[in-house]
Parts: C-alpha cells; structure tokens; sequence
C-alpha cells in the first residue's frame, strides 16, 4: 500500500537518489546541464499486438506529458523486439516502454535502466507484479507439480511469452525437467484463450498462461473454474490470483543512456502523479506507474533457463581439459613453480589482514557504544521507535513503545511485535513491511496496534533503510506515532465517509527558528518535502519563503509578518503554497514573537502545518451543505408537484368527456407551472391533423391548427427538445428562436399518436427546473392518457351495449332509452317526429336458398344505406330480426314519406353478391307514424307504425304506407 506522505517522501528525496543510482554511458554532469532538446523526446514502445494498437495505446501518455512538461514534446514510436533493440543501440529514442523480458535483454547491454513500473487494476486494487499459471482439466487427478508434466502435451501462447512460457521453464528446472526436452509436444496457439480452448477441447494436456487470464474469463461467463485443475499452486499473500510461479515485475519505463537526470526525473514526477481515471492511464489499460521494481528476479529466470543475454551456457572443465590439454599441462607445471611465490606473498597478506581485524574490532566496539547511545535517546524520546535487522527480525523498541503495549522486550523483538497487530491489518502490514525490506526503500504504513489498555489504536508507522560506516545495509529504523484522534477527527468531519476517512493524510510539521537581528532562518528538514522541493533545493530564506506563497496570498502573508514584529506576540495566518511543479497546497503558520529591549523584535520561532487535507474536508462539507439545501428544496418541490398531480388524477378519473379532460390538463398545467408556456393539441383522427384545445403562459407565435408531420417529436415517437440536437432543427409549428427551450411530447398510445403537449421556457432557466419541467411533461402525459384511455374505454363498452353487433345500427336496448327522450323533446318543442319500421320483403327465402350468410349481407347492406341517407339527426336501429327502425325527430309526414321512400329505391337498385353471386334484388316494406298525430307516447306510436307496416305488407310488399293509408 502507498501512502501520501510516502509519495511525496519519494519524489522529493528517493527518485532523484534512484534515477542517480544506477549510472549510465554519458549521463554525468554534461547531461545535467545540458539544453532543452529542440527535438521530439522519443518514446520507443514495444508492439507486440501491432503498430496501430501500440500508437492508439500509448498516444495519451505522450498527450499527458506534453500538457505537464511544456514546452518539451514527446512522441511515441511503436517498434518490433529487434526495431526496439537497434534503436536503442543507435541512441534513436530517449525513454522505452516495454515487456519485463525484453528489457532485461537490453539492460544487460548497460544502455538503459529502468525508471517505473507499471500498475495494472487487480481485484482489490493495483498490482506491479504478475506470474504464470498451470492448469489440466479437472479430472486429471494426478498432475500436481511440474515434475508431473512428463511426456504430456503441452499448449502454450508463444516462446516468447514471459507468463505463458518462460517464467515455468525455471519452475520445472528447479523440479528435474526440461519442458523443451522432456514434454511430449509443445503446442504454440498464438493466443493466451486459445491455450484453454485446446486443454478443454483435449488437444493438449497442459495449458500454461499469464496469471489473471482465467479469473477474467471467468468473470465473463466464458469459464467455469470448476472445470479445470491448478498445477503447482502457490499462494502468495495480498497476490489476488491462481499462481504456479514467482512473481516477476510488470512491465518497465526505461531511459536510454544520456537522457539528461532532470528530464528523466520530471517524467517519472509525473508518471507517478497520473490518476488511474485519466485518459492515459484508461488508454493503455493499466492504473498508473509506480517507483521501479528489482528487475533481478527476470536475470535469475533468463539465467537458470538459459533465456536471452544468458543462452550459450559456459564452457564445462570436461570441455576445456579436451581441447586444451597440453597448454593445460604446462600452465600446471607454471603454477607449481609459482607456489614459493605465492606462499612469501600470502604471508604479507596475513599481516596486512591481522591489521585490518584489529580494525574492525575497534569499528565494531565504536558501533556498540554509538548503538548504546542511540538506544539511551531513543528511550528518551515520546515517539515509538524500533530497529530491525537485515533478516526483517525486529531487535530494539524504546521504553515509549513498550509503555504503549504493556509488553516486555522479550516479547516484543523478533515476529512478537505482530501479535499486537490487528487480525484485520496483520496481512496487508506485513506484506507492505516484507515488500519494502526486499527493495530496500523507505515505506510507511497504517495499521491498528493493540495498547497496553486492550484497545486497538491507530498508528503510522514509517520505515527507513539504515546502513553502516562502510555503506552496509544493516536493517531499518522505524518511527511510529498514534493517529487514533486524528482518525476519528477525520471521520467525523467527513459525516461518515469512510472512503473519504481513509483518504486523510498526516499532517506534516516544520518548525522554524528566525533570528530577526541577523535576519538568519533555521528551518527543519522537513521544509523541503512539504514545499515540494528535492533535498538541498530550497535556499532557507524569508525571500526563498516568499517565493513559495501564492501571488495572491503574498501581501497578506508580508502584511501579518510586519504587524507580528511591530505590535503583536503572536502570528498565526493560513495560506497557499505554490509547489515548483504548480500543484498549490495549504498551510497554517504559527509563531510567537521575542521581544528584547525597547520592546523590539529580535526572535520569531514558530511552526508550519500542512492542512491542505482540513481544507478541502471543509470545502466539501460546505459543498454538501449546499447540495443537502438544494436536495430539501427540490424534494419540496417534488412534494408539492406530487400533490397536485394526485388532483390532477382524481379529476382526470372523473371526467366524462375529453373536453372535460383538456380544460383540467390546461389549468394543472398552469396551476404547476410547466414553463413560460405551453399548449395541448389534439389529433382529429388517426394521422389527421391536430388542434389546440388547452393553453397555459405565454404562447404567441405557436400554430393552434398543423399537420402532424410539423413536429419532429410526433415524426420520432418520442419527446424532442431541439437544443440537444446540432445543428438545431425546430418544429415548424412554433417560431425557431435560440433565445427559447422548447420540448415536444407526443402522447402516443399503442401505436397511435393522440395530441401532442409543447412546452416552452427561456434558455436562462436553472437546468434543475428543466429537468423537473421534462420529468413533469411525462408524468402529465401518462396521467393524460390514462383519461383518454379511460373515456374511449367507456365510449367503446356504452357502444357495445347499445350497437347490434352484425349491422352497426342501435339496437333495441338503445332505441328504449332513446325514443322517450326524443319524443319528450319534440313534444315540448310542439315538434312532430316521424318514426318508421321497415321489413326486408321475403327475407326468410334469402337465409334458406342461399343461406344464412346471404339473409345477413342482405341485413348488412340495408342498414347501410338507411343510416348513410338519414339525416345526423335521424337514429336508425335494428328493430328485431329483419325489421329495422328509423326515428326522425322534427320531420313532417311528407318528409319522412319522402326520405324512406328514396331509401326503398335505394335498396331496391343495390346489388348483393355471395361468393360472387348476385342475389335477387332486395326490397322492404315500411310503415310510417308520426307524433302527435298518431300517438304521444312510445308504444302508441310503435303500435300505430306497426299498423301501417302490416298495411303494406297486405298490398303486396314494396310499399311505404303511412297510418292513414292503413285505414
């Protein structure tokens, strides 16, 4: 795990150490001071999957580090293993991204080194390491170790493959075979996938990959784990995948030879500092880069396996006593005669090393004595202190720590200082610990330690490699402080963000010692690291201080100084820092004036806390704060809308017609005040065109009347705003104007547009209130048509119950609900109205020859002419069987003669085909009442157009009779 503190520890003070510590050709100090290049920085990366792919992977970085370090400019150049290699030796390119093997082979040559490593997203966060994994099908029982791959078949991705071919070829070495040599076959698929396609499908025995590959796929559903078996596995801690193998480092960046320090520094400065959501680290599909790994366990895997740098083996004894015998004899016969000269010699040597014995013993004694002395003060000291050997075994803690766990020293030296650790925090401590031992560099890490009253307390612990006189590295000095407070501190500011929490950093404190009168500064170490500058790069000045504080910031920092010196004891002032690369922190100084005669400023000593973490937890409470206000007031809002849409439904639900409906849409819609305006347009008719029948605000310019193919929201089907569009494209049925938002919601249902809700509101609206006026136009729009659907519903049962099915006309149920009703009208309007039954003649001759499909087209057909050659007024109804009724409300006798007589001529000249036959033409006799001559009441007039009809019947069918005609 990598802490803050730690990052910056490094930046500022390890990687300079690090790209200066492994020495290159030509880059001594004539490099260090050399120009900014007037060239592109060359960015050589290896293509394994092709040219285009490497270009579209890496592009982004060299787009980040042009952004960083302008006016410097990289370019990335994708080559092959041997493009990548000569060019290097030709010194074409400046820094080198590519695999773990490839670079070893180059390192070898002494031209590069490397600068970074790689991070790539594991399960539970990054990883800088990767291994190889062996698997069998899951019914192979009896393959378990390497040594078990005898004689099998093998598949394999390609021999050039690290994790899929060449980090098991030292595993099976280091078991007593030769995969090359020992294995039945060698199968090469060219791809990682393909290795588990040929073990499952039984072309090979064995497949060997790259760790990860079979989590993934099974993460996708492409792999059941169940179905395969693990060879070899091992487990190594904090390690989230199936292993087989060591781990080996991930891919490395390397400079190449004469690449200036500071440009090499300024890179991996910000290599280390790109987050893993940038595009560049997303591009290329890894987390971000982290300090070099030791590349020394790929030299031990190309060396046993006899890879690379390493495959001619030496020369054996066997071979060189063959060849060179006789030259061997005599160099023999030399060494014997050389012997008295090596005896005198060693004899001087012996002398020479019983001084240097008694050297080392007076060094050892000056070591325990200043060993003593550092144990005294560190007894002396608050801070929890301990040493450690170079075998990761704890050998010293001061009095403060074993206070703080209430053990003995005994018990704490060696691994006993972990039983204090918290189970949770135990794994992860000492992976981190282990980690930093074998790479020898600095860490700190938090964990929780068990104090002497039982609980569990929180503590930062950081460790630095210490060496001896003689430059041997003889273990770590650690330090250790309690951040339990300032942990809970944290949590509570944050409100419960745990992530947030686990995020702060420990405060960093500089002290200060300004001697006024000389006008000299002492300022603790730690002034480098928290002002971002490397060891030895900050001049330890008021004016080097001055330089640091941010330009707007400056005059009130200087202001404060002066006022503490004329009038004050005591200074204190918060303000920002710039780093030297931009980054701007915050900080908090204190300080206490000394006053010496006259009352004059001659001391200030104070201190500097970095509190930049304090800062943005109160920059993001007061952010909360204001979201949590504008939550509240939205969700009053929504409360209230919520309401008044629940009205707005109970009132839909009790409408009876759709105008009904539109009067209630339009007031709701002002009543919720749904933008500067708007307007409800109904369709006519399926495709027909559409008309306002509610408006609300203001809506000059909008058509009340367009077709339907005006709005591109109907056209779509869905909702349209045209500011989402570029360019813009409005409706034709409102003035184009981009000072205005429009938004068109078509009220579609099953298929069928039925009107269309437009709403309007000026582009300065708050985007909250337009999401609300968007997210209000569906919901009114369901509501809406959940009326309509209501309405026609009702509309379409009432017509089912009042409509013969076979002819369309009324039926008899209607005509008793209705007649009365008419009757009643016309009568207190001293109105006649004329009523008429009419009888298809010989019907029944119709349904027995031709049969009964034929006796109802003949039904069909009547009844259409009747109700099309009636008045709108008129009500035509299937009376019974084939006899048919028309109610003429408001017609003389003559007229109602007239209209069913020109019907009867009608029907008579139709023609009725069955199965494209014609059936004989048809006629109906009729007879004809009217009211109040012949009767004011329902069934008197019935009774008496009854008469008339049988009258016509008599007198030979095809006739219209009135009552008086059926004397």
């Amino acid at each position: 795990m990598r802490f803050p503190r730690a990052r910056r520890f490094i930046q500022t003070l390890i990687i300079p150490l690090g790209l200066m510590g492994e020495p290159l050709p030509a880059a001594g100090a004539e490099a260090e001071t050399s120009p900014p290049r007037a060239h592109a920085i060359r960015v050589g990366v290896l293509a394994n999957r092709g040219m285009d792919y490497a270009r579209k992977e890496w592009t982004a970085h060299a787009d980040y580090l042009n952004a960083e370090l302008a006016p410097l400019r990289f370019e990335i150049v994708p080559l092959s293993f041997s493009g990548l290699t000569g060019a290097v030796q030709r010194r074409e390119v400046e820094l080198v991204i590519t695999n773990s093997g490839h670079y070893t082979e180059m390192e070898m040559s002494g031209g590069i080194s490397h600068m970074a490593t790689r991070l790539v997203a594991g399960p539970g966060g990054p990883l800088d390491q990767f291994g190889g994994v062996v698997f069998t099908r899951a019914d192979r029982a009896r393959i378990n170790r390497y040594a078990d791959l005898r004689g099998l078949r093998l598949a394999i991705p390609d021999k050039s493959s690290l994790g899929g071919w060449q980090v098991h070829l030292r595993e099976a070495l280091e078991q007593g075979i030769d995969l090359e040599e020992d294995t039945g076959a060698v199968l090469l698929t060219g791809d990682h996938e393909k290795v588990l396609e040929s073990v499952l499908a039984g072309r090979a025995d064995v497949g060997l990959v790259r760790t990860g590959l079979l989590e993934s796929m099974a993460r996708e559903g492409r792999l059941n784990p169940s179905a395969l078996r693990i060879v070899n596995q091992r487990h190594v801690p904090g390690f989230p995948y199936m292993l087989s193998s060591r781990l080996y480092p991930e891919w490395p960046l390397a400079r190449v030879a004469g690449v200036p320090d500071q440009l090499a520094k300024d890179v991996l400065i910000c290599l280390l500092a790109l987050p893993p959501d940038h595009p560049a680290t997303r591009a290329a599909g890894i987390l971000g880069w982290t300090l070099p790994l030791n590349y020394q366990s790929v030299h031990d895997l190309f060396r046993t396996a006899r890879l690379g740098p390493y495959a001619n083996l030496p020369i054996g004894f066997a071979d060189v006593l063959s060849r060179y015998s006789r030259p061997l004899a005599a160099a023999i016969l030399l060494a014997f005669l050389g012997l008295g000269g090596v005896a005198w010699y060693v004899a001087g040597v012996n002398a020479s090393l019983k001084q240097e014995i008694r050297r080392r013993i007076e060094a050892e004694h000056s070591l325990e004595e200043s060993d003593s002395r550092f144990r005294d003060m560190a007894d002396a000291l608050p801070s929890l202190i301990w040493l450690a050997g170079t075998d990761k075994r704890r050998t010293f803690f001061n009095r403060s720590w074993l206070d703080f766990t209430g053990r003995a020293l005994e018990q704490e030296t060696g691994d006993g200082w972990t039983k204090g650790v918290h189970p949770e925090d135990l794994e992860r401590c000492l992976q981190t610990y282990a980690a930093a031992f074998d790479a020898r560099q600095p860490f700190e890490m938090q964990y929780r330690l068990r104090h002497a009253s039982g609980e569990y307390r929180w503590i930062v612990d950081a460790g630095t490699p210490r060496h001896g006189p003689d430059g041997v590295f003889r273990g770590y000095f650690g330090h250790c402080m309690d951040i339990t407070e300032m942990r809970r501190l944290n949590e509570a500011l944050a409100e419960g963000r745990e992530r947030y929490a686990l995020a702060q950093r420990a405060a960093h404190i500089v002290s200060l010692d300004w001697d006024v009168v000389t006008n000299r500064l002492q300022w603790s170490d730690e002034i480098e690291s928290m002002f971002g500058f490397p060891p030895g790069g900050f001049a330890r000045t008021y004016e080097a201080f001055l330089a640091c504080v941010h330009p707007e910031d400056r005059p009130a920092v200087e202001l404060a100084v002066r006022s503490a010196m004329k009038n004050d004891h005591h200074y204190h002032i918060e303000h920002r820092i710039v780093w030297p690369n931009g980054s701007v922190r915050w900080v908090a100084e204190t300080g206490d004036v000394v006053r010496g005669k006259n009352n004059r400023a001659i001391r200030m000593i104070g201190i500097i806390r970095d509190i930049t973490d304090r800062r943005r937890a109160e920059e993001a409470a007061r952010q909360s704060h204001e979201q949590l206000t504008a939550s509240l007031a939205a969700l009053q809002i929504h409360a209230r809308d919520l309401a008044r849409i629940n009205e707005m439904n109970e009132l839909l639900q009790s409408c009876l017609r759709e105008e009904e409906i539109h009067r209630v849409f339009g007031h709701m819609a002002q009543t919720l005040e749904l933008g500067g305006g708007g307007m409800l347009a109904m369709a006519r008719g399926p495709g027909e065109d559409l008309r306002a029948v509610a408006a609300w605000g203001n809506t000059d310019g909008m058509d009340t009347e367009f077709r339907a193919d005006a709005c591109w929201g109907i056209r779509r089907g869905q909702a349209y705003e045209p500011s989402l569009t570029q360019p813009r494209l409005y409706c034709t049925h409102y003035p184009a104007d981009a000072g205005l938002l429009n938004l068109c919601h078509p009220l579609v249902m099953h298929g069928e547009n039925l009107g269309l809700i437009t709403i309007r509101a000026g582009s300065d609206i708050d985007k909250t209130a337009w999401l609300r006026i968007r997210q209000l136009s569906v919901t009114l729009g369901e509501a809406l048509k959940l009326a309509l659907s209501n309405i026609r519903l009702r509309e379409a049962l009432r017509e089912q119950a009042t409509r013969d099915p076979l002819t369309g006309l009324f039926n008899r149920r209607y005509l008793d609900e209705t007649l009365p009703r008419e009757l009643h009208a016309c009568l207190r309007d001293d109105q006649p109205l004329a009523l008429a039954i009419l009888d298809i003649d010989h019907f029944k001759q119709y349904n027995d020859t031709w049969g009964h499909e034929a006796g109802d087209l003949v039904l069909i057909e009547v009844s259409r002419i009747l109700s099309e050659h009636l008045r709108a007024s008129d009500i035509a109804c299937r009376y019974g069987g084939e006899e048919l009724l028309a109610v003429m409300p408001r017609a003389e006798l003559h007229e109602a003669r007239e209209r069913i007589s020109r019907i009867a001529n009608l029907v008579r000249n139709a023609e009725v085909h069955i199965h494209d036959r014609p059936l004989p033409a048809v006629t109906f006799s009729a007879g004809i009442a009217i009211s109040p001559l012949h009767g004011e009441n329902a069934e008197t007039l019935l009774r008496a157009a009854d008469q008339a009809l049988y009258a016509a019947k008599q007198a030979g069918r095809d006739k219209v009779f009135s009552v008086e005609q059926a004397g």
